[in-house]
């Protein structure tokens, strides 16, 4: 007589589980799957959008004008598309890219905090060379406008230091440039970006001279043989309100811009000081209360002359090349035009001073440009992404054909 056996074998529990197990990870990977597909056809989607912005954009900046806004770009430059400039922060401004600009510095102070880690204040020039806060732990606070992201508030004894570095020993054509927002009375020169040791022939330094009614904008050079050249701002500035400082040396001529104006020139040759000292931004030599910058953003250190025309740019592009949404970055890259003997565009010119042409003969006066958005996917994978597109346009005060 044969009993029947009850329950079940390990076996066909180990057999169940296994295939739960498979089971719920098919459905998991499924998920996954088609989040990552969502996300990225999401980013996708922004990405067509903001190329489509962007077009619209540099139409406009054509419109309002040609000969400074578009027919003075540089071919074989690459420039960001940035926006929240101007004097009201709603200006679309096109800024000469990190990899092209010849930019030694650039930071955002993006980060939402910073406590001393050496590095934590980045550099987004490509050379490296991140900061470190000084005086302890300190949160960001909001920039000039939400396209602005962060700005530190640098009031005493918080400062960032950037290590002495070969690159920011600069003898010759240097531009140094700040977004500043100042609204302590205390007298002293409050600085920006200083190298030195508090000594009249320090190399370098911008910020801004307080003390009761004078907020006037300050631009210091000192040269290798003791000479220097404090050159103040003809105007000065309002309290507690944004402002853009640049200060440049082209040959022997040093030029002050305030809010994409120039406001100060003067003249200093020789080649500038060289020393060992660190750079500090929001500080001088001895930090106290009366050299704190207070409120400062986008700083950028270039080892050439700003042109006039860049400088009205950037106070107009805002935060330069920050990318949009904190994700995708926006570029566009120029050529001319050529066109043969019937005027019918032949294709772009060639070469970095954009006046070669395979077919034809060049015009100055039709642009070629490729605009790319470039960004990484938000999984694990950090896939890179890019999407270009290509068009032709004219001044619209000139009649073209082939547009």
């Amino acid at each position: 007589m044969r009993y029947a056996q009850k329950g079940v074998s390990i076996v066909e529990v180990l057999v169940a589980v296994s295939i739960f197990v498979v089971s719920v990870s098919s459905v998991y990977a499924g998920i996954q799957f088609a989040n990552r597909a969502v996300s990225r056809a999401g980013d996708k989607t922004e990405a067509a959008f903001l190329i489509e912005e962007g077009f619209e954009a540099v139409k406009h900046l054509r419109d309002v004008d040609w000969q400074t806004r578009i027919a003075t770009k540089n071919s074989g430059y690459e420039y960001c598309l940035d926006f929240g400039g101007g004097d009201d922060g709603n200006e679309f401004g096109l800024s000469v890219g990190t990899s092209s600009m010849d930019r030694v510095l650039h930071m955002h102070f993006d980060e939402a905090s910073w406590n001393g880690t050496a590095g934590e204040v980045k550099d987004d020039s490509g050379n490296n060379m991140n900061g470190t806060l000084v005086g302890g732990s300190l949160s960001a606070v909001a920039g000039r406008n939400a396209n602005y992201g962060n700005a530190a508030p640098l009031n005493f004894p918080y400062y960032a230091e950037v290590a002495d570095n070969a690159a920011l020993d600069i003898a010759g054509d240097i531009t140094l440039e700040a977004w500043v927002n100042i609204d302590n009375t205390v007298g002293g020169k409050r600085r920006a970006i200083f190298k030195g040791a508090g000594v009249n022939g320090d190399p370098y330094y911008l910020g801004v001279e307080t003390g009761g009614s004078q907020f006037k904008p300050l631009f210091h050079l000192g040269n290798a043989t003791g000479g220097y050249v404090d050159l103040y701002a003809t105007n000065a500035v309002s309290r507690g309100v944004w402002h853009h400082l640049v200060g440049t040396r082209q040959g022997s001529t040093i030029t002050l811009y305030v809010d994409g104006v120039q406001d100060g020139s003067a003249t200093l040759s020789g080649a500038l000081t060289q020393n060992a000292n660190n750079l500090r931004v929001g500080t001088a030599a001895n930090p106290s209360a009366n050299n704190a910058i207070q409120l400062i953003d986008e700083v950028s250190i270039y080892k050439r002359a700003l042109s006039a025309d860049e400088v009205r740019e950037h106070y107009k592009a805002g935060a330069l090349c920050r990318k949009v949404n904190g994700k995708f970055q926006r570029t566009v890259t120029f050529q001319n035009a050529c066109r043969d003997g019937s005027q019918n565009i032949t294709g772009p010119t060639t070469g970095t001073l954009g006046s070669q042409c395979a077919s034809g003969n060049f015009d100055a006066g039709t642009k070629y440009a490729e605009m790319r958005i470039d960004w990484e996917s938000r999984d694990a994978d950090k896939t890179k992404y890019s999407i270009p597109t290509q068009f032709y346009f004219a001044d619209i005060f000139t009649c073209k054909t082939g547009i």
